[in-house]
């Protein structure tokens, strides 16, 4: 079984303007012990982590040495699956099963295009219709 115990380098690049998603990560922090560092995407290059704009614009990516980069839900699974609580390593593992990996791959990619619709939101989460 492969390790997922990230090293202090685990970073996860996310959209920091966007109320919602900064509610999540915020989420994740105080809830989640092995919580990776977070950084915007306005903040970084994302050519210095082998990503384009478009990428880190739909996307959160988790950014690790141990791992190639991770976009979307194939990010929260690994961050789940490093946890130490058991339950939580549970679900990242079932979201990375097969079968129901798919369905949690679209229901991201739903939320990130419908973000500035949830809940916390600002007109600032509202995708740029190219990059859509």
């Amino acid at each position: 079984m492969p390790e997922y115990i990230y090293p202090v380098t685990t970073q996860l690049i996310f959209d920091g303007d966007c109320a919602f998603c900064t509610r999540c990560v915020v989420w994740g922090q105080k809830h989640l012990a092995k919580f990776p560092e977070t950084l915007a995407y306005q903040a970084i290059k994302p050519e210095d982590y082998g990503l384009t704009a478009s990428q880190v614009a739909n996307s959160i990516w988790l950014i690790s040495a141990k791992l190639k980069p991770l976009p979307a839900n194939e990010a929260i699974a690994a961050i789940l699956r490093a946890e130490t609580a058991i339950g939580w390593r549970l679900l990242g593992w079932a979201i990375s099963l097969p079968l129901i990996r798919g369905g949690v791959k679209r229901g991201y990619y739903w939320v990130a295009r419908n973000r500035a619709k949830m809940p916390g939101a600002t007109a600032a989460c509202e995708l740029p219709d190219t990059l859509k």
